[in-house]
């Protein structure tokens, strides 16, 4: 059976828990988001990232008329551009790595979901651009400047508010 979310994008199931289910019983109720049938031109689906530790998982049911609400966010799909600039490797190992970050999947606490982390590639040559960098639409994200530089490995973070739909959004960054 396929149901559809509402125009909020929430969406309701309704099921009937048989009785040798409730209470203490040796088992449990997964919650589990199946997006496959997103486009996924337009969204970061889940299965681009590892299994959801986060994820609910239901011990046990005491009475029928339990009510579980469970808050899943699936991020709008958007690119950005990053430029790194003057990458001379002084020795073995120095690098420069972009990575962005920012809410998908669970509510882990009200407003408040998941973080993932997606690695955008390493610069193994001396100046790199990286056009098409995954971002969420719509959404705070974090970009992340991760480099070694004589052994030493510093990370930087910076803050950005994507905008929903196309963005002309190219940020720049010095080794």
């Amino acid at each position: 059976m396929h149901e559809k979310t509402g125009a909020s994008g929430s969406y309701a199931k309704n099921f009937y828990i048989e009785e040798d289910e409730l209470g203490l019983r040796n088992g449990h109720f997964e919650v589990e988001i199946n997006d496959a049938r997103l486009k996924s031109s337009d969204f970061i689906k889940t299965g681009l990232f590892d299994d959801y530790p986060d994820a609910p998982v239901i011990q046990d049911i005491h009475t029928r008329d339990t009510v579980l609400n469970y808050s899943f966010y699936i991020a709008r799909k958007g690119f950005i551009e990053v430029n790194l600039n003057n990458f001379v490797p002084l020795q073995t190992g120095d690098f420069f790595k972009v990575s962005t970050r920012f809410e998908a999947g669970y509510e882990i606490s009200p407003g408040r979901y998941a973080e993932k982390t997606v690695d955008a590639g390493s610069n193994i040559q001396r100046d790199q651009s990286y056009p098409n960098v995954l971002v969420s639409q719509g959404a705070e994200n974090t970009i992340v400047i991760t480099k070694s530089k004589n052994g030493v490995v510093t990370t930087e973070e910076y803050p950005i508010t994507v905008p929903t739909g196309e963005n002309n959004i190219e940020l720049s960054y010095d080794y």
